[in-house]
């Protein structure tokens, strides 16, 4: 028998041999056998962002605002699947550093939910281990408020209403927050079309523009709709409505209107713009 023929026929060197020489195999894919692991968020470069001010913080009223303000500042912060507990913690025996940078991201996702509470809401709360635990006490704790503040601006929407010597643009400014303030809450029972809005807009305002508004608003049940006065949306309804107040008092009329703490005194034809855009 040859050399060549009893090299052949040996045994393969042994793992804990010296001698051993791992086989390179250009065909496995290395990263397959690399544990996935959770890796820790740098909290520092979104520090522009995760802080809200002033009457944007959580409080008794502002829930919904709250919730979608929130919504985005978790997204940009990419603690969003935290706070909604679709991120299982790693086991901390097979992957300690995993484990070590959730309880880290978690702790941040818990940061961005206090910090933007109000000091009075922040009595009433008491904060368990993980943010989304946290984020269903919130949920327990203002899904009831929100559902009797949505029924008490539906009951403001429908009875506020306009006279005569009343600011007609005034009155569509506190007309249109209610609406916006109603349409954002989730639940689909209280949404109002902005057909329907035409419509609760137009019975709002005094008898004198029952003629004018009829134009926008009153139609034929057996008749297709195509006349575009009756297609036109709510904002610019509210804008022919202006620009008709403005004709029928001219053009100097203005008033004060207050936007969180800042009083802005405009033109009645300069807000008729911007509100019609």
């Amino acid at each position: 028998m040859s050399n060549v023929e009893r090299c052949d026929s040996q045994q393969p060197t042994p793992w804990g041999s010296p001698l051993f020489t791992p086989h390179q195999d250009n065909n496995v894919d290395n990263n397959v056998y690399q544990l996935l692991t959770i890796v820790a968020i740098q909290g520092m470069e979104n520090a522009a962002i995760i802080k809200l001010s002033g009457d944007e913080l959580l409080n008794s009223t502002n829930w919904i605002v709250w919730c979608e303000r929130m919504y985005i500042m978790l997204q940009l912060c990419e603690v969003y699947k935290y706070t909604q507990g679709e991120i299982e913690k790693p086991n901390l025996l097979i992957d300690p550093q995993g484990a070590r940078n959730w309880l880290k991201n978690n702790n941040y996702a818990k940061h961005l939910l206090t910090s933007n509470i109000s000091t009075t809401e922040m009595m009433n709360l008491r904060w368990p281990g993980t943010s989304f635990e946290c984020w269903k006490q919130l949920l327990a704790l203002y899904k009831n408020k929100t559902h009797n503040t949505i029924i008490t601006f539906t009951c403001n929407l429908h009875q506020l209403q306009a006279v005569n010597r009343d600011n007609i643009p005034k009155h569509l400014v506190q007309l249109r927050q209610y609406f916006l303030w109603i349409n954002l809450t989730a639940d689909p029972d209280f949404k109002i079309s902005d057909a329907q809005f035409k419509v609760i807009i137009s019975l709002s305002l005094p008898q004198s523009w029952d003629t004018f508004t009829e134009d926008y608003v009153g139609w034929r049940t057996d008749i297709v709709k195509t006349n575009p006065k009756k297609l036109m949306t709510s904002q610019e309804f509210i804008g022919i409505i202006h620009e008709e107040y403005i004709r029928r008092t001219g053009p100097t009329t203005c008033w004060d209107m207050k936007v969180g703490d800042t009083y802005i005194v405009r033109h009645v034809w300069l807000v008729c713009r911007c509100l019609a855009m």
